[in-house]
């Protein structure tokens, strides 16, 4: 919904506007190479730019338009009109670049200029990266009421980026951001210090040395050292119990799982797995496969289980649960310390509406996984019944994200089935056709080896008597 005109326009302005510039100024927090000043002083640098940012290298003019009125996107003429590739001519050429974020898209500028920068020279511009439908466009930057001339034109989009960002994406991240590196209060109220910071110091080169002393006159301090050490091994405990918890309820010895081979594969193209499949059907096997394989790989894994949690109104409510004193995606991104890192979510299925306990407490995990995503890195897996999947709308409109690849987990193969009975010091060849077909979901397995400890062989009816009881038993409870 747009904005009302006049005050409610500034105000939405102005904050989407210092939500950058905190992100900014946590980026110096990060690096004491880098500085930030909001409004500079200097009128050749504060012409059309909210702050400038020093990162070591280059310096950044940053400029926001939060939306272009009611329209869903920018156009030249409306940004000329905002006299923006005015101002970003003239810092381009003083050696700048410029930064244009707003809530609505320009895509053929972004792509405009992404083109410009791989373009050695102004002819290899025009002849080879031009499209018949980016031409017009910069036609129109070209002329000679914007940019004047194609050799302008081509010189500016080289030196400008085009930037989509969403507000809420903008504050969560900054949030934990600031948990990641501060200690002393929550990420957001961290992040709002430190506009209050930035609003207070108009004009002021903050680095981290001035933004550390500024912050500790509000009782907020940088990570004490080890914390980051801490994490990794409250992550680490944390995710050798959920794995002892699900590896005595596998077969033994497991049953390899090409499935969790696929996940890892897709985790390289997707931010989000999600793995799929019936209840029993060896999900948390393929999860904890996974995992083995990702660690091994040297990324940071933190697993959870919610059905062992109690009711949770907050991501920091969760985190309290297993022992942190931030969310458990805070947690993990501390521990990676810049490091690959994959949060696992195991029984989604316990916050359904369909047969969930805790369907309230949906919203918080699905604020968990933003929190993940906000860091760069972090990816998440999770793991849910399709069952729940295919009658709680809510986790199917999540399965139908265009960000999650799910793996399904299907039946054990015939082959499986009679090299695990052969395991157990049974005779496959005694399975009859109903039977084998039992034995390819895993829990039944599972119940079958359990059984194989009790009796030296499978008796036709009374074993499988007991084991088909026994399976009954275990479906109805949903396990």
């Amino acid at each position: 919904m747009s904005p009302r005109p006049g005050g409610e326009t500034d105000k939405l302005g102005n904050r989407y506007e210092l939500a950058w510039a905190i992100r900014h100024a946590l980026y110096c927090i990060v690096d004491d190479r880098r500085a930030l000043t909001a409004e500079d002083i200097d009128a050749e640098l504060n012409r059309g730019s909210e702050f400038t940012y020093d990162d070591g290298l280059i310096t950044e003019v940053h400029q926001l338009k939060r939306q272009n009125g009611t329209s869903n996107s920018w156009t030249v003429k409306a940004l000329a009109d905002q006299k923006i590739f005015e101002a970003a001519a003239e810092h381009v050429a003083a050696g700048r670049s410029y930064h244009f974020v707003s809530l609505v898209p320009c895509r053929p500028l972004q792509e405009l200029s992404d083109r410009a920068r791989k373009a050695d020279d102004l002819t290899s511009f025009t002849d080879c990266w031009l499209t018949k439908e980016l031409r017009p466009v910069f036609n129109q930057l070209a002329a000679a009421e914007i940019l004047g001339n194609p050799q302008v034109a081509w010189n500016t989009l080289r030196g400008m980026w085009f930037l989509v960002q969403d507000e809420l994406d903008i504050v969560r991240t900054n949030s934990m951001l600031a948990v990641c590196s501060l200690r002393g209060a929550s990420g957001d109220l961290i992040s709002l210090a430190i506009g209050d910071i930035l609003l207070d110091n108009l004009g002021k080169r903050l680095t981290r040395t001035e933004l550390f002393a500024l912050l500790a006159q509000r009782g907020i301090k940088p990570l004490e050292p080890g914390s980051h050490l801490k994490s990794h091994q409250q992550v680490f405990k944390i995710t050798k119990s959920w794995r002892q918890s699900v590896e005595r309820e596998l077969l033994q010895p497991p049953i390899k799982r090409a499935e969790a081979a696929h996940l890892v594969e897709a985790l390289d193209k997707y931010r989000i797995g999600l793995v799929a499949g019936t209840a029993g059907g060896g999900k948390s096997s393929v999860l904890e496969q996974t995992a083995a394989a990702l660690e091994s790989a040297g990324a940071e894994v933190l697993a959870l289980r919610l059905d062992r949690c109690g009711p949770f109104a907050s991501t920091v409510e969760l985190g309290h649960q297993f022992g942190f004193e931030v969310s458990p995606a805070a947690a993990l991104a501390r521990a990676a310390d810049d490091r690959d890192a994959f949060l696992i979510i195991d029984q989604l299925d316990a916050v359904s509406l369909a047969s969930g306990r805790m369907p309230e407490s949906f919203d918080v995990v699905m604020d968990l996984i933003d929190e993940a995503l906000s860091v760069c890195g972090i990816r998440v897996v999770m793991a849910c019944r399709q069952f729940d999947i295919d009658n709680d709308h809510r986790i199917r409109a999540f399965a139908s994200r265009t960000d999650v690849t799910t793996v399904e987990v299907g039946r054990l193969s015939k082959e499986e089935v009679e090299a695990a009975v052969t395991r157990m010091g049974l005779d496959p060849a005694r399975l009859n056709p109903s039977q084998l077909a039992l034995l390819q979901t895993p829990l039944h397995l599972v119940l079958l080896q359990t059984i194989s400890t009790q009796a030296d062989s499978i008796r036709a009816d009374r074993s499988l008597k007991r084991f088909g009881s026994a399976s009954d038993e275990q479906c109805v409870r949903g396990e």
